[in-house]
């Protein structure tokens, strides 16, 4: 059962997304704070900016977390996990087992069952069982994964 591999290769490749948006995010809200605020014209101005602080302030924190090398080694991580998510699906769509064809037919190509009982060569109500155990099976691989 290929579908099983591929759908956890999937949950995998779509974790190491999430870390790179964290730590994109992280970067983002560095940045924001290098950023000039509104003008308050309530309070008095004493002198002097602290626009050149920011900026320092920022690449210092910049250095310090390395987020841009975090970045990098997370990208890495993303493009290998999408080439093995790639290559499963090839081998997915090459396989010859009921179960993966159904996976390919229903998640992949998005076909509706009626077009799914015209192509595999079940019964229609057998076919709905047997998609009923893939949900299933799908939906729990999802729930221990947190997805």
């Amino acid at each position: 059962m290929i579908y099983l591999e591929y759908e956890d290769y999937r949950i995998k490749y779509l974790s190491a997304q999430r870390k790179y948006d964290e730590v994109l995010l992280e970067k983002e809200d560095l940045f924001d704070r290098t950023q000039p605020q509104g003008v308050s014209f309530d309070k008095e101005r004493v002198g002097g900016t602290n626009e050149n602080n920011r900026f320092d302030e920022y690449l210092i924190r910049l250095e310090r977390s390395q987020i841009d090398e975090r970045l990098a080694e997370i990208k890495q991580i993303m493009d290998k996990r999408w080439d093995l998510l790639l290559d499963k699906e090839d081998e997915l769509r090459a396989s010859t087992e009921i179960m993966d064809r159904l996976y390919v037919l229903r998640f992949l190509e998005h076909e509706k069952m009626q077009k799914i009982t015209k192509q595999i060569p079940y019964s229609e109500s057998h076919i709905y069982r047997l998609m009923n155990q893939l949900l299933n099976e799908v939906r729990k691989m999802r729930e221990t994964e947190k997805f």
